[in-house]
């Protein structure tokens, strides 16, 4: 009897956990639906899903390409994992492979997740973050593990393959972090200089330099 009971009550609290994370999520995502939509990002957020979905290659069409970008910032904002976005692809664009979808729904997620963080940043008067990778060994770029823990400001994106000496660097435009076809890394915001140890890596006029705080800080306040 105490294990039937015992079993039975775990069931509801387990019912009771899941249905409070969902109505959580939903609320969290309104209120993001509600940011967007009240705020200045809203704005930069749209533009960056315009500049997304031109990008994408895979799919004909500037409406179908669009839908697909859209689909994205939507998937991200509810916090779904691009996993889940691969099958609402598949669905709506039947004609896709599924590494395609896949390679879609990675790509156009981390870019969403990163025009966000922008927004927010830019919002926020935050000019510059640290460039991070999932630190996974040989899964990661070798041009993306020489960007890792680099400030790179906002406003001037970097290209990681021409700073590795790429003659012909593919992509060949600068580019944020996640940023770039199945792409994983993300970009930390850097709220306090302090957070990271002087000297520290820095993207700066078209190299990586290795600045002192004092250095940093006049820069920093242009």
């Amino acid at each position: 009897m105490a294990q039937q009971v015992y079993r039975e009550s775990g069931i509801q609290w387990r019912k009771l956990a899941q249905e409070a994370n969902r109505r959580r999520s939903r609320a969290i995502f309104e209120a993001l639906q509600q940011e967007l939509k009240n705020t200045p990002m809203g704005i930069i957020i749209q533009d960056t899903v315009l500049q997304n979905s031109d990008l994408i290659k895979t799919i004909p069409g500037r409406l179908d390409k669009l839908l697909a970008s859209t689909m994205a910032k939507d998937s991200a904002l509810a916090g779904m994992r691009a996993e889940q976005l691969t099958g609402q692809i598949m669905k709506e664009f039947d004609w896709l492979l599924e590494y395609q979808a896949r390679r879609i729904a990675r790509t156009e997620t981390a870019k969403a997740q990163s025009a966000l963080t922008k927004a927010r940043a830019e919002n926020l008067g935050i000019e510059w973050y640290i460039w991070r990778t999932v630190q996974d060994g040989l899964r990661v770029r070798e041009s993306h593990r020489h960007m890792e823990g680099v400030l790179v400001s906002w406003s001037n994106p970097p290209n990681p393959e021409s700073l590795q000496g790429d003659e012909k660097p593919n992509p060949p435009n600068p580019y944020h972090a996640g940023n770039v076809w199945n792409c994983r890394c993300y970009s930390e915001p850097l709220i306090d200089v302090d957070w990271v140890e002087w000297p520290h890596k820095v993207y700066v006029g078209g190299t990586i330099r290795e600045m002192s705080r004092e250095e940093f800080l006049p820069k920093n306040r242009r």
